[in-house]
This record gives structure tokens, C-alpha cells and sequence, in this order.
């Protein structure tokens, strides 16, 4: 599945919206017997998981070590 199939907000990973082993409802898009294929979506899935209960939160930002050295004027 795309990561752009899996929300309708951005998301960093797909792990911000689903978790391993998790049992989501998807919808077929497309299935390429050819090249033995299927195109997923979960955000246009009836019944799926809302990206608001399981959404973690962005990551924080690190903190920059003040800087040494330098000139004084």
C-alpha cells in the first residue's frame, strides 16, 4: 500500500497509522494480474481506522548543544 492511501493528513511513516499485525478494512483500487499486483487503500476503506486515535505523535525535536568557541567582541 502507498504510503499516500493511508491518511488523508501527512504522515511521516507509515507506523504513525498502523502498527505490525494490526487488522485493518482496505479497499481494493486495482489488481494487476500481469504483474501479480494489488493497489490498497485504507483511507478509502468503509470502516477504517481513523488516523486521530492512532496517530503518534511527531517526534520531538533535539535540542542543539550551545556552541563553544568563537570570537568576543
Amino acid at each position: 500500500m502507498h504510503i499516500s492511501e493511508l491518511s488523508d493528513k501527512q504522515i511521516r511513516s507509515a507506523g504513525d497509522v498502523v502498527k505490525p499485525g494490526q487488522s485493518v478494512n482496505v479497499r481494493i483500487l486495482e489488481i494487476d494480474r500481469e504483474n501479480r499486483r494489488i493497489s490498497l487503500s485504507l483511507k478509502r476503506a468503509v470502516g477504517a481506522i481513523t488516523t486521530e486515535t492512532t496517530a503518534a505523535p511527531p517526534p520531538k525535536k533535539k535540542k542543539r548543544p550551545d556552541l563553544r568557541g568563537g570570537l568576543d567582541l
